[in-house]
């Protein structure tokens, strides 16, 4: 799975939650399909095992509610064929798995107890793994502004993947580092680790699907608008070349985001309206608020109000809805990490002066639904006035 930190602006309004844009489409671009028979049926412990390690290190298998209830009952298969060490392993492997599932959903303030609980299951000798869950911990700390630990930590697994030619997981940790001195506001560097994934995107075939999802953020990063055009414009070569049509909408609003800025108010609705069109297909809600929300700011500046309070109701229905099922899910999604954490405590003792440094102190317990009270206020009494913060976003 792509395991890419998508760092949330807090600045939500009119096209904002772009950093929430790709979060959707990530889940649902990766999907792959899980061999539930043979982990249902353990005919063969080699086989079992195997298939397990690779569903969780490679492909990542929670994409839905209903697969992160099954996490126990794979343990629990697991545990009447593995050794004690093994089955450590597949358990700091499931609750790191659960932890990206819930930071691609925007849920980072319900993954400190699960990637806590990893590490002391995690061996010190399985650097891979270990250095998995600490990039999983820099994410939680970017979320909560924790930068000099988050730095810390990427910066200490970029280096390690980079020894050891992982190149997937050093692709990824690039991402993230890149993310990391954008929030830091240096963009000089931040640029430097994008246009390595760029790079090496161009080069070999089977990472070309980081070109296209990168791009939006190097653009965002180019001071020369030039090749930031060109950086997006690639990208949507690439989706369209290899068939990578979770990744239109992005695509889209990226350019129609870039037009906007550039103040080329035609491309910038012709683009969105075609983000509009995938995002809508393959029910991409956080994709649809961006194309709403441009195309509200551009009917706004010229002048055309019923149109761009039209599309600001649509997007404010959408965010509404959004916010309802964060809600609904946060509670299950309580239970169901109490009740993995406790049965792995309770069947798979951990490893004894297992260190814990590096976590945030603690998750928080409740969500913060205090921005998407913001976002929906601020929608209803601001409109689409963008106009006056063009110059800032050119910047």
């Amino acid at each position: 799975m792509l395991r890419l930190i998508w760092i949330h602006d807090k600045k939500l309004l009119g096209r904002g939650i772009r950093h929430h844009v790709l979060n959707a489409f990530l889940i649902s671009c990766m999907c792959v399909c899980m061999s539930l028979n043979i982990l249902a049926v353990p005919t063969d412990k080699e086989i079992v095992k195997s298939s397990y390690i690779d569903s969780l290190r490679h492909n990542n298998t929670v994409y839905t509610e209903n697969e992160t209830r099954n996490l126990i009952k794979y343990l629990k298969a697991l545990k009447d064929t593995s050794p004690l060490d093994s089955m450590r392993k597949y358990s700091a492997e499931a609750m790191l798995n659960y932890s990206w599932y819930l930071m691609n959903k925007g849920e980072w303030f319900l993954c400190g107890d699960l990637l806590k609980n990893a590490l002391q299951y995690c061996q010190q000798n399985d650097q891979t793994l270990l250095h998995q869950i600490e990039t999983a911990i820099a994410g939680i700390n970017l979320y909560n502004e924790n930068y000099n630990e988050a730095g810390r930590l990427l910066l200490k697994s970029n280096k390690y993947f980079l020894e050891h030619s992982d190149t997937v997981e050093w692709i990824k940790n690039c991402v993230n580092l890149g993310l990391y001195y954008s929030r830091i506001h240096n963009r000089p560097k931040a640029l430097e680790y994008y246009m390595k994934v760029l790079d090496i995107a161009q080069k070999e075939k089977k990472y070309e699907n980081y070109y296209s999802i990168v791009s939006g953020y190097a653009e965002r990063v180019e001071e020369d608008s030039i090749i930031g055009l060109n950086i997006l414009e690639k990208a949507l070569r690439i989706s369209i070349d290899n068939g990578y049509t979770f990744l239109l909408a992005s695509n889209y609003n990226e350019l129609a985001s870039y037009y906007y800025r550039m103040e080329n108010y035609h491309e910038a609705l012709v683009n969105a309206r075609k983000a509009l069109n995938y995002a809508e297909r393959f029910s991409q809600e956080t994709m649809q608020t961006t194309a709403y929300g441009i195309m509200s700011d551009v009917n706004y500046i010229q002048k055309n109000y019923v149109s761009a309070y039209s599309m600001l109701v649509r997007k404010s229905s959408i965010i509404e809805k959004l916010h309802e099922n964060i809600g609904k899910n946060y509670y299950s999604h309580l239970n169901e990490i109490d009740s993995l954490i406790n049965w792995i405590n309770t069947n798979i003792p951990p490893l004894s002066g297992s260190d814990d440094k590096g976590i945030v102190e603690k998750s928080k317990k409740t969500p913060d639904f205090t921005w998407w009270i913001f976002i929906l206020l601020s929608c209803a009494l601001t409109g689409g006035r963008r106009n006056s913060n063009r110059n800032e976003n050119k910047a």
